[in-house]
């Protein structure tokens, strides 16, 4: 740490800071110390973790100890430390540093040890809960602020980008308390390093724009700068970066992604915020399968814009598939689940399929599954952008009636929202900047230029028709 990292990060920082923006650095902890956690197959390692739970609960007073000593160190180096998370991915036994908790147990650190350590020895220290996959992320903090002690220890929830596009639940979880905040710590595209690929640019890109729609206040990749091969990494985990270094070289290679984050961190400075923004696009020519998406896509109610992922392709008989049109993805009720609140997706089309199988009452709206009658639903009657689609008793209710379009779009009746899955070709987010200035950023990740207009209803008429070119992104400002 004092050889390289801390003049490291105070070179940066007074770069950053010279700008008007001085960086904010939060610490994440991924192990212990090898003797303060539960043995597995009766060795006591920094790699691994036993489940659910790694740390002896009899050394949670002294892990908590140990990162009061670790920020107190840096701050002593010139470093300060903005905020920290309470463990890195608590729900993953690793076969590298980790430490498994569940939510409870996480609850428990924080309320008992951590929290009282950290709010006595620095009381504006940023505290984030969680800082684990979309998908567990609002039950996991559900549990975490159902504790009032732990609640009010934490500031907000960290979460990262891997193996899920669960947005509702970053959605959800921002509505379990507004005064709380919900950021994205960790994305990062793996395996090791492919020079000059856009197509993981626009993973960026397609990520960051929906994370920040969905209420997370910021988005930072896993890496600021790896080497050739993906690393240096210890157990040979490579993965990409948006600046690549080859040191045998002593040559820096700046990759695509860096041009889509750069697109946003410089244009949404620091202390803006995110306005409202709605799109539509018509595709004047086939734009081929559905864009990014794939088996278990989880299907939601957002803001119709004309995409491919929200065009359906069904005859709305009788007991029907129902695909997305150009793909061969159907509208499928997960795990043939038929308990109330089953979630609903996008899987490949099946023959015969009663949980893919769909009939549309066209006098009442409704449309149920035929695998147990159920009705097509808006979770808890949302009228967000992002609400989750699930399976509930037929009730009647407005947030099961739906509207089926000549394009082929489904609109909600309750919300005027679109059936989606998967990641739009067509993507945009809005912000309102600290200088009074509108910012709006476009991503088209389709193979096709697309032409639109912009309109802001604050000065009450159209701005400019313009257009954006096949895989790029645009940032407007007025």
């Amino acid at each position: 740490d004092q050889r390289t990292m801390i003049p490291f990060i105070k070179r940066a920082n007074a770069t950053a800071t010279a700008s008007g923006h001085p960086i904010r650095l939060f610490m994440t902890p991924w192990s212990p110390p090898a003797w303060m956690k539960i043995p597995v197959n009766g060795v006591q390692a920094m790699d691994g973790s036993a489940q659910p739970n790694g740390l002896l609960q009899e050394y949670m007073q002294s892990w908590a100890l140990y990162y009061v000593k670790f920020i107190k160190a840096y701050k002593e180096s010139g470093v300060d430390i903005w905020g920290l998370t309470v463990q890195n991915e608590p729900e993953y036994a690793a076969p590298w540093e980790a430490c498994t908790y569940n939510a409870t147990y996480e609850s428990l650190f924080v309320a008992n040890y951590l929290g009282p350590f950290i709010r006595s020895e620095f009381p504006d220290l940023v505290m984030m809960g969680y800082d684990h996959n979309r998908d567990d992320i609002y039950s996991y903090a559900s549990t975490l602020y159902a504790n009032e002690t732990t609640k009010k220890y934490l500031d907000g929830i960290a979460f990262h980008w891997y193996l899920s596009n669960q947005l509702y639940n970053v959605n959800k979880t921002h509505w379990l308390d507004t005064n709380k905040f919900v950021l994205a710590t960790e994305g990062c595209n793996c395996p090791g390093v492919e020079l000059g690929n856009w197509e993981r640019a626009e993973n960026y890109g397609r990520d960051i724009i929906a994370d920040l729609n969905f209420y997370s206040v910021g988005w930072m990749d896993w890496n600021l700068v790896l080497n050739t091969i993906g690393g240096p990494n210890h157990v040979q985990n490579y993965c990409d970066a948006m600046i690549i270094a080859d040191v045998l070289k002593q040559q820096i290679y700046i990759q695509p992604s860096f041009y889509y984050m750069g697109q946003i961190s410089k244009f949404v400075p620091p202390g803006s915020v995110r306005i409202a923004s709605s799109g539509h696009i018509t595709f004047n020519t086939p734009v081929g399968q559905a864009p990014y998406v794939q088996n278990s896509f989880n299907v939601i109610a957002s803001a119709c814009n004309g995409a491919p992922n929200q065009l359906w392709n069904s005859s709305w008989g009788s007991g029907v598939t129902v695909g997305l049109t150009s793909s061969e993805m159907c509208l499928d009720v997960e795990n043939w689940d038929t308990d109330n609140g089953a979630n609903v997706q996008v899987y490949q089309c099946g023959d015969s399929q009663s949980n893919q199988h769909w009939t549309l009452n066209s006098s009442t709206g409704e449309i149920t599954s035929s695998l147990d009658g159920k009705c097509l639903d808006v979770q808890d009657f949302s009228t967000e952008s992002g609400a989750n689609i699930q399976m509930w008793d037929c009730t009647g209710g407005s947030n099961q009636k739906w509207e089926v379009l000549g394009d082929g779009t489904v609109k909600s009746i309750s919300s005027g929202l679109c059936l989606t899955s998967g990641w739009s070709a067509f993507q945009h987010v809005a912000f309102l900047t600290p200088e009074g200035k509108t910012v709006l950023i476009v991503m088209n990740s389709s193979d096709n230029d697309l032409s639109f207009s912009i309109e802001d209803k604050q000065i009450l008429g159209q701005l400019v028709s313009t257009h954006i070119k096949a895989h790029a992104i645009q940032t407007y400002s007025w």
